[in-house]
């Protein structure tokens, strides 16, 4: 039942099968919302994302647009303009109507869309509600043109990850825009080492992780190239690269050729772990975290070239391995230089390089003093810049602000500045 003082939050999230970074990072702002505010989840399908709001005790709904409106893969930016004006008559419109008629039954005071697919789906209907609108913009937008109305005229207000985010932004976006980072509890206490890395660990090998769902812009492409050449170089027993995260079904021609990759260049120090409900215990069990992500790239899988466009915005996995004090080694896209700072907590190399990924690399492993002055340096760095605190103040900031309710605070936490930078 909701509370007489509570004001409810509609959290529209259009990618409800996975758990990746900007999905973690929709969880721990919902389920850490001062007592101000209720939330509200409509999700587009049944997945991880509904499964873990539902086991928070969270109000979850699943309203699906429509089978067009819920292809993945960046299906839609292919779309002819007859094919766009189908998806809009016959499932936006009603989509819309739809939730209206939620959001008005609901008592819904606000509208949280997490991405820029979710404002492009719920926008109008928040408007016609009469409810204001906050879009979340987790990285480059890769889509244009009738895909930014929702930014441009139907956002109240657009809350970016990153500044870098938001300098990407159109400048009519950019003068709503709030720059939130995200934030996150102390994720490390308590955590033990995952099993499966004890051997490795036995061998003293150097456990370099790698979290990240296998979608071609995360770039595990460039790391096995990577990996290959520092084996070349005498490092083939001293290092061992485990991959943690999901294999996407739309993306299965890709994981099938980067598996025969592996096997083809005989690594056999790097593992791909699949999903893991609960990575932490690789992060625990880890020396260095890696994420070789892209923004864009061609790549040759046989006769079939595949181009990759990324969005890559502030990397949850970095902000979570600096709360266990790793050293990063990371590309220089999206937010990532406001989290990784050259030479004190990590490394920052240009995307799609793979020599100079080797090279960074190579340096930590093969140096663990440089590998613990690094790591030392991370942890301090996440508990004043990335905590829960900030990132759910910075949120409910922004709330506050368009429903005129005046500042909040997250309970049992002291006030201060939100993780704006």
């Amino acid at each position: 039942m909701q509370s007489m003082s509570a004001k409810r939050v509609l959290y529209h999230m259009a990618y409800p099968q996975r758990l990746a970074g900007a999905n973690r990072a929709m969880v721990r702002l919902v389920r850490n919302l001062p007592p101000e505010y209720e939330p509200v989840v409509v999700l587009t399908g049944e997945g991880m994302a509904a499964d873990e709001f539902r086991e928070a005790g969270v109000e979850t709904c699943v309203r699906n647009p429509g089978p067009m409106l819920s292809r993945y893969g960046k299906a839609m930016l292919q779309w002819s303009a007859s094919q766009t004006a189908k998806a809009a008559a016959t499932e936006l419109v009603p989509y819309t109507l739809r939730m209206v008629r939620f959001m008005r039954a609901r008592n819904i005071a606000l509208v949280h869309a997490s991405d820029g697919r979710s404002a492009l789906l719920v926008g109008a209907a928040a408007r016609l509600a009469g409810r204001p609108l906050v879009t979340h913009v987790h990285g480059d937008l890769p889509f244009s043109g009738i895909g930014v109305l929702p930014l441009l005229h139907l956002s109240h207000r657009i809350v970016a990850c990153a500044h870098a985010v938001a300098a990407g932004l159109p400048a009519a976006a950019r003068r709503k825009t709030t720059v939130v980072h995200y934030g996150t509890e102390d994720v490390a206490e308590g955590v033990a080492p995952a099993p499966s890395l004890a051997a490795y660990r036995a061998d003293g090998r150097v456990v370099v992780a790698c979290i990240a769902s296998v979608v071609p812009f995360k770039g595990h492409a460039y790391l096995l190239d990577a990996v290959a050449e520092l084996n070349e170089r005498g490092l083939r027993d001293r290092a061992v690269f485990v991959c943690v995260g999901d294999f996407p079904e739309e993306y299965g021609e890709y994981q099938q050729w980067l598996l025969r990759k592996k096997a083809e260049r005989k690594l056999d120090n790097v593992v791909f772990a699949g999903w893991q409900s609960d990575p932490f215990g690789f992060y625990a069990g880890a020396d260095l975290c890696v994420l070789p992500s892209v923004r864009s790239a061609r790549l040759a899988m046989g006769s079939r070239v595949l181009d990759v466009r990324g969005n890559e915005g502030l990397p949850v996995s970095h902000i979570e391995a600096m709360w266990f004090g790793l050293p990063l080694v990371a590309t220089d896209i999206g937010g990532v230089r406001e989290l990784v700072i050259e030479g004190v907590n990590g490394t920052v190399v240009p995307p799609g390089d793979a020599g100079a990924l080797a090279g960074a690399l190579e340096a930590l492993i093969r140096d663990p003093q440089l590998r613990a002055r690094m790591g030392a340096a991370a942890r301090p760095m996440a508990e004043q810049r990335f905590s829960l605190r900030a990132f759910v103040q910075g949120i409910t900031d922004v709330y506050a602000g368009l429903l005129g309710t005046g500042g909040t605070r997250v309970q049992g936490e002291p006030g201060g500045e939100a993780g704006r930078g």
